[in-house]
């Protein structure tokens, strides 16, 4: 005998939902229909949070509905603060203020986070982190160092350290 299988699509509220009609032949001609559906996970937004105390990152599905998923966490280093994402949402950098460094990560399609290597030493208490919009450069200010450090972006994610320039202080 065999089977073959039809799938159509029916949209939901934050959910897409698929039927599925499955015809199957016996080795004597004799035929059966079964119809079911299943839920598939819209595409949706990810969202990322620092946790200053537990020194993690925090991944969520944001829903078409705007609920969030539980959060999945990834560590960080001490005292995370600034978070940004490149403009491709390819790689992700957190500062981590009481640790001097910064976390790089890729990201995966459903916005699961690897590290990508060891964290890059940064000045003294890094606080925000900004990309360039064409994601080629990281900009990163130092909360007491009163720096704003630059960085190039490498072809697999990795920060190198290009510049510093002065800041006011406060």
């Amino acid at each position: 005998g065999n089977a073959t299988a039809t799938y159509t699509p029916i949209t939901g509220d934050a959910w897409q939902y698929v039927r599925a009609v499955v015809t199957a032949t016996a080795l004597d001609g004799t035929t059966a229909t079964m119809t079911s559906a299943a839920r598939v996970v819209q595409p949706a937004e990810v969202l990322y949070a620092t946790n200053n105390d537990s020194s993690n990152v925090s991944r969520f599905t944001v829903w078409r509905d705007g609920t969030l998923s539980a959060a999945i966490n990834t560590a960080a280093g001490t005292r995370p603060n600034g978070i940004a994402t490149t403009s491709s949402g390819r790689y992700l950098y957190v500062a981590n203020a009481s640790a001097n460094t910064i976390s790089q990560y890729s990201t995966d399609d459903a916005g699961a986070l690897t590290p990508l290597a060891t964290p890059t030493i940064a000045q003294t208490n890094p606080y925000s982190i900004a990309p360039t919009p064409d994601g080629r450069f990281v900009y990163v200010s130092s909360y007491s160092g009163n720096t704003l450090v630059q960085y190039s972006v490498g072809a697999t994610g990795q920060l190198t350290q290009i510049g510093s320039v002065a800041t006011g202080t406060g």
